[in-house]
């Protein structure tokens, strides 16, 4: 980071460092950008990383804006072997809690966790806690410790047996079984040899479109999947055979989860797979997806429910046609206005959906070309002085929900005729 001229000529940037895929933030009277980072590569092992990689993956990275250099840095997950990178751009916000405001920003991560910190800083505002977590079953040293936020988590509480669900008897009775011939000993269970659950999963938790700020209401609206994943570390002799037969096969995707990921200069690949039945439902009870209304101040919860339905999502792939209201995995972030309303689509469902952000009811909702992994906009328009909300309908490729290429603009009936009264 003390590099700020770039590489020299012949020379080149270091691979493998955590990347920043998610959106920045900036502070343009503090001269900061923040930073998101995910977690070095690859994402399930770690016994090759540089010191600098550990430092700062999944971290926010302040930058002087003047400069480049490093202000401050605060890490949300300790040696990430979970793929626990932050999948969305920082919020901030003016925290009231003191008896000044004090400029802060909000951090939601995959883990679920949501970190609330002085932005000038780097300091919680809202104390942060380091807890054990399990090393059983690693191939390598773990870190003994993850930081966890007092805010409320989204990530769910430890999985137990009594928590596998199923469509059938005999579907959730396999998913007990296979529940218990998983090695699991709560939050941050390492990878090892042997299959481990991840939970939350490598998908959150939290993902892409982070929250959104209330500064009236002080809310922050926050949403989460909950879902597991499945990783079982594979030798490198194994891997390199079993990639060399897909590869003579042509079958190696993303989606074909018998064959490991190559984790390249490693002595491990890394087997991942879905936490699920064979009816390809989760193996872990609903809600699948939740929505939360935040205090910004005391990082308490005001309300929480649900969020989305099965309507668009059934055994096999199949769509049931059946709105209950399970709660449904989800990809994306939510918008809020100053009238008080939360717009939001993210759920695999093909659903837009309007909440009153101050209790959390549901108001509106209507049916999209495909689901919206994404997260709204707003903007009046310049002709008719009208407010109009904006979303993409573009359905996305891990939530095996239908493409399309849709873009749905809304504004209140009447709207154009009352400006032109």
């Amino acid at each position: 980071p003390a590099n700020s001229q770039g590489p020299a000529e012949g020379q080149h940037y270091t691979r493998h460092t955590p990347n920043a895929w998610a959106p920045m933030s900036a502070d343009e009277n503090l001269g900061l950008v923040y930073v998101a980072t995910g977690n070095p590569t690859p994402d399930y092992y770690g016994g090759n990383r540089p010191e600098e990689s550990r430092k700062y993956g999944s971290s926010v990275v302040a930058l002087d804006l003047a400069n480049g250099q490093v202000r401050w840095h605060f890490q949300t997950a300790h040696q990430d072997l979970w793929d626990y990178d932050i999948p969305a751009q920082p919020s901030l916000f003016d925290f009231k809690a003191g008896k000044e405001a004090a400029p802060a920003i909000a951090i939601p991560t995959k883990r679920g966790e949501i970190f609330v910190l002085d932005r000038r800083t780097g300091a919680p505002l809202i104390p942060v806690e380091e807890r054990p977590v399990p090393q059983r079953g690693a191939v390598e040293k773990v870190s003994a410790t993850q930081p966890f936020s007092k805010v409320h988590t989204m990530s769910g509480r430890n999985l137990v047996e009594s928590d596998m669900w199923g469509l059938t008897p005999f579907d959730q009775l396999w998913c007990r079984v296979r529940f218990k011939e998983l090695r699991y000993d709560g939050y941050a269970t390492p990878p090892g040899q042997d299959e481990s659950l991840i939970y939350p999963s490598i998908g959150g938790g939290m993902n892409f479109g982070g929250v959104a700020i209330d500064p009236m209401r002080r809310l922050m609206v926050a949403n989460a999947l909950h879902y597991g994943t499945i990783v079982e570390m594979v030798p490198r002799e194994e891997t390199d055979r079993l990639l060399k037969e897909a590869a003579a096969k042509g079958t190696h995707s993303v989606t074909e989860f018998d064959v490991p990921q190559p984790q390249l200069g490693t002595p491990w690949g890394a087997r991942v797979s879905p936490f699920a039945s064979p009816l390809g439902v989760p193996c872990n009870a609903p809600p699948f997806g939740r929505i939360a209304g935040i205090d910004l101040d005391t990082g308490k919860v005001r309300w929480e429910r649900p969020f989305g339905t099965a309507r668009d999502a059934g055994p096999f792939g199949l769509e049931m046609g059946l709105p209950l209201a399970m709660g449904a995995p989800n990809f994306g972030g939510s918008l809020t206005t100053a009238s008080g309303l939360t717009f939001i689509g993210a759920a695999r469902e093909k659903a837009f959906r309007a909440f009153d952000t101050a209790s959390g009811k549901e108001l509106w909702h209507t049916r999209l070309p495909a689901s919206a992994q994404t997260v709204p906009m707003t903007f009046t328009g310049p002709r008719d002085g009208c407010q109009y909300i904006v979303v993409t309908s573009g359905g996305h490729n891990m939530l095996q929900s239908p493409l399309s290429d849709t873009v749905v603009a809304f504004r209140l009936p009447g709207c154009a005729s009352k400006q032109k009264g």
